[in-house]
């Protein structure tokens, strides 16, 4: 876990960032399941936007093994963050269970009150 928090912070850009965290992190994470709530939590809370973003994307590609409630309470965390990068790590996020659980989705965006750019993200290919 140092080594992909190493990987994460060091000389990070959104590209490598979003790499690391779904290949990586979110591999290492569904292999030891008992270790996502304190890697995610220090995450979440840490000062780095990269390891923040991390703590949202990381199940990108988990499909049916999705945590949603996991994941709401991470878009809950960073809802009103003014980054760029973290608003589009919740609407992608977001975007991505869409494909597996639209309905899910769809109700938690429009109760949540998430800003305009997180939502449009969010349901970009709901039809």
């Amino acid at each position: 876990m140092i080594l992909i928090e190493k990987l994460i912070t060091t000389n990070s850009w959104w590209d490598c960032e979003d790499s690391i965290a779904k290949n990586i992190l979110g591999q290492y994470l569904l292999k030891h399941p008992n270790e996502i709530f304190d890697v995610i939590e220090r995450f979440s809370n840490s000062n780095s936007i990269w390891l923040n973003r991390s703590a949202i994307v990381f199940q990108l590609g988990y499909k049916k093994n999705t945590n949603f409630d996991l994941l709401k309470s991470e878009c809950e965390k960073h809802k009103t963050s003014k980054k760029f990068f973290i608003q589009k790590a919740i609407g992608w996020a977001l975007r991505e269970y869409l494909k597996t659980n639209p309905e899910q989705v769809k109700n938690y965006v429009n109760s949540s009150n998430l800003k305009p750019l997180r939502q449009k993200e969010a349901l970009k290919n709901f039809f």
